[in-house]
C-alpha cells in the first residue's frame, strides 16, 4: 500500500474495475452514470493516472454503490469467501396506469 496520505493508483483502479464488472456494466454505461468520460475510467482502471479528484471518485462510487474508503483501500479486506461488492439486486418497478377520459 502507498505511505500515509496518498493513494496506490494501481490499486485503486484494481478495485474499481472489479467494482465495475460486478455490477455488470461496461466502461460506456459507468461513464454515462457518473458522467466521468470513458478515457479517464479506462486510465483510472489501468493505473494510468498520476491523482484523481475527490468529485470524481465520488462520482463513479455513487453508481458502482460502494464507498469512496473501498475505492482507496482504507477499508478493512473483506474475509474469504465474501464479496466485497454486493451483488446488485433488481429494483422493483412501480407500474402506473392511464387515466381514461
Amino acid at each position: 500500500m502507498a505511505s500515509k496520505g496518498t493513494i496506490d493508483m494501481q490499486a485503486l483502479g484494481k478495485r474499481l474495475k472489479l467494482a465495475r464488472v460486478v455490477r455488470d456494466l461496461t466502461l460506456q454505461q459507468l461513464s454515462a452514470l457518473s458522467g466521468v468520460g470513458v478515457g479517464q475510467i479506462s486510465r483510472l482502471e489501468n493505473g494510468e493516472k498520476p491523482g484523481v479528484r475527490v468529485d470524481t471518485l465520488a462520482a463513479l462510487a455513487t453508481p458502482l454503490e460502494v464507498s469512496l474508503d473501498h475505492l482507496v483501500g482504507r477499508e478493512e479486506p473483506v474475509s474469504a469467501g465474501k464479496r466485497s461488492v454486493p451483488a446488485p439486486t433488481k429494483r422493483a418497478r412501480t407500474r402506473t396506469t392511464a387515466t381514461r377520459g
